[in-house]
């Protein structure tokens, strides 16, 4: 009998094929062979049935999975452990199954590629026709219906009315309201001043010293300097001193969330670059599956771990039992992320093996005892004010010896009781001012959306690539920052499409979809409630579009150049963006128009001048090279104030570092006919056919052909 085993990689065929040994036969779907169309792709009368079809890219791996299939007995469908893996699996089935009907289809759940770990998922194997798996199914085909229900409905809104090539996504958009509402936050913070006071101190007749601190709020100069005044020189008074030793138990072993913000702070590395390396080690046989929420760990990965620390550590780093680490909202049934074998050291390149450590480091400590901490705390009045002193040191490390990424400095204190004389070496007080909320790193956002419940273990990787891809988010020095782009298309859906990216219904919608994979709602019900209540979104939304199309917003702001007008805030149609201007335009007193920053105010003449690169070196042109910015590159460079005017258009421009680009030589064929002042000159259209076009377009629009 020969057996066919299918899983998703190409590049883990060999491995799989080794342990699996004779009487099979190994092949790869590449991921997905099925697709949605972009068109046609749902029956929404007959109950929003999704359209898949072949993918024609994946036409030659089908083929061999089909020559396979028809010479092998049964049929077990390997794909990964998730609902994407599912869906594969479910498609894979479907294929197959016109000329296979006798054959059975086996689902098989491989959650770590090694011998035992294949082993373990075929004994667990059960028919692809079982219904909990059709569940998992339609929770992948839910999921995918509603994220290209918003993409494909509310981007086409986003494309006309924010800027060609936007878009919009059900988990993306909420992603970037939260990292544009916390840059707003930061734009609109107003720092206040505060005083922090301290005391230098030392056991009199020692030299050790150590700091103590004013307990209460200080917010004016001239209270602090009272306070110091009255404390300066002053006898030192303990009237408390409180011991306690505190434990610090182990980090949880990682899950997909943890795995990508550790790699975040610990190795600055993004997301997209933890979930690439993760898949190959896991594809490599060296870890566990790598899509998972839950932290448990199985029964072999714990007898490993036990053996493994007590066979490297003494005994006091080995704890009687080992935590209870199940997490009981998991919702899929996978262990946490592991080694697969603690045991031997893989070859690995450089950026690989610094993961793998990551992960091996975390398991291990995982399976430690906890680390303990001596904690002083000394209440004290220096003359009528009171001041408070702490120190904490590591008295045992234990799991910390090994996961050292995050260890706590010690900050000690010299041996004290009540009767202890001290003496001021000084006292002085630190003016400081309040600091705006720090900017999300891909570690503090990914625990953001996780409070948030939104996004999933094989979706939080996506959200971050998709918002930086398409220039929605930039990174600065691994802080996350908006865009001008994604902040204009935040703007947009929060006004139009508040519900869409409202954070309550995207994490009710995860929900659902959670619901839908347990059984516990059916996938017609929630796909049909979604869909309505899109469809009156959209509706409510091309409604107050078209009441705002094209009308001014007056403002309060009075005109930075006449200082007597207010300004009116107009789009420019044509850029999709807003600028403001003087409401003397109207009546000629105030011709004055502004960019527009971030926070709403406008871009003053003096800021312009500082953008202004050079004289253009054209002659006779007498227009300035400017600093502009490329809408869909988000690349800075400068061209001619003069680029646009009556009686034609400068060219010239210069790249972000101010080297000037020549425009290229126009060929000219003499006076335009038309007009009689523009030159006709040869251009180019869009499917690279020559004609001749008038220099004052577009105030002349002469055009002719070229013989």
């Amino acid at each position: 009998m020969t057996k066919l085993f299918i899983v998703e990689s190409p590049a883990k065929i060999a491995t799989v094929r080794q342990y699996l040994g004779a009487g099979w036969e190994v092949a790869a779907s590449v991921g997905h062979c099925y697709k949605l169309p972009t068109k046609n792709y749902v029956d929404i009368k007959n109950d929003f049935k999704l359209l898949y079809e072949p993918d024609s890219k994946k036409k030659d791996a089908l083929k061999t999975i089909e020559k396979l299939a028809e010479k092998c007995d049964e049929i077990y469908l390997a794909t990964d452990a998730d609902t994407e893996g599912s869906v594969i699996a479910y498609h894979l089935y479907e294929h197959l199954l016109k000329k296979n009907k006798k054959k059975p289809f086996i689902r098989v759940n491989l959650k770590e590629i090694t011998k035992t770990g294949i082993q373990q998922a075929l004994a667990s194997s059960y028919p692809i026709t079982d219904p909990k798996e059709f569940s998992i199914v339609q929770a992948g085909f839910l999921r995918r219906i509603e994220d290209r229900f918003v993409g494909f409905q509310v981007s086409p809104l986003a494309y006309v009315h924010v800027q060609e090539h936007t878009s919009a996504g059900r988990v993306q958009s909420p992603a970037l309201r939260i990292v544009v509402e916390r840059e707003r936050e930061i734009l609109a913070f107003v720092p206040e001043t505060y005083f922090e006071i301290f005391a230098e101190l030392y056991p009199t007749g020692k030299t050790e010293t150590f700091k103590a601190k004013y307990t209460k709020e200080v917010k004016d100069e001239k209270t602090a300097g009272l306070i110091v005044t009255q404390s300066k020189g002053k006898p030192v008074t303990i009237t408390k001193i409180d011991k306690k030793q505190t434990k610090s138990n182990p980090s949880q072993p990682f899950i997909t969330k943890t795995l990508l913000a550790s790699a975040s702070t610990v190795l600055g590395w993004k997301t997209d670059k933890t979930t690439s390396i993760a898949q190959k080690l896991f594809t490599s046989g060296f870890i566990t599956y790598i899509r998972c929420d839950n932290t448990v760990i199985s029964a072999d990965g714990q007898k490993m771990l036990t053996d493994y620390v007590k066979a490297n550590f003494t005994a006091q780093y080995i704890p009687k039992s080992l935590p209870d680490y199940s997490n009981p909202k998991a919702k899929l049934e996978h262990e946490c992320i592991r080694p697969t074998d603690l045991n031997t050291t893989p070859m690995l390149q450089a950026d690989d093996a610094k993961l793998y450590d990551l992960i091996k480091r975390r398991f291990i400590a995982a399976g430690m005892t906890a680390a303990v901490y001596d904690n002083v705390t000394v209440d004290m009045n220096i003359g009528p004010h009171p001041f408070k002193a702490t120190g904490s040191t590591l008295n045992f490390d234990g799991w910390t010896q090994v996961w050292n990424f995050n260890k706590k400095s010690d900050s000690t204190l010299p041996d004290l009781d009540q009767t202890t004389a001290l003496s001021q070496r000084d006292l002085y007080s630190e003016k400081k001012q309040t600091k705006p909320p720090s900017r999300y790193k891909g570690a503090s956002l990914i625990e953001a959306l996780d409070k948030m419940g939104i996004g999933k273990p094989s979706t939080i990787n996506s959200i971050l690539k998709i918002l930086e891809e398409r220039t929605y988010i930039k990174y600065e020095q691994q802080v996350i920052v908006p865009t001008e782009l994604g902040m204009r298309l935040n703007d947009f859906l929060m006004k139009f499409f508040s519900n869409i990216i409202d954070f309550e219904f995207t994490k009710r919608v995860e929900e659902e979809q959670d619901e839908v994979m347990l059984g516990k709602v059916k996938y017609e019900d929630a796909v049909g409630e979604f869909y309505k209540n899109l469809k009156e979104e959209i509706k409510q939304a091309t409604i107050k579009i078209g009441e705002t199309k094209g009308k001014d917003e007056a403002t309060a702001i009075t005109c930075p150049k006449c200082n007597e007008n207010l300004l009116m805030k107009k789009l420019n149609k044509k850029a999709g963006t807003h600028f403001y201007s003087c409401s003397g335009y109207q009546d000629k007193t105030c011709m004055a128009t502004f960019s527009i920053t971030a926070d709403g105010t406008p871009v003053i003449d003096k800021d312009k001048q500082q953008d202004i690169l050079m004289d253009c070196p054209r002659k006779g042109c007498g227009g300035v090279l400017t600093k502009r910015l490329n809408k869909k590159t988000q690349e800075v460079f400068h061209a001619c104030s003069n680029w646009k005017t009556e009686n034609g258009s400068c060219k010239v421009t210069a790249d972000a570092n101010g080297i000037v680009r020549e425009p290229k030589k126009v060929k000219k064929l003499g006076k335009c006919p038309k007009c009689k002042t523009g030159e006709v000159l040869e251009r180019k259209s869009k499917a690279g056919v020559a004609f001749g076009g008038c220099s004052s377009y577009p105030k002349c629009r002469h055009t002719q052909k070229i013989e």
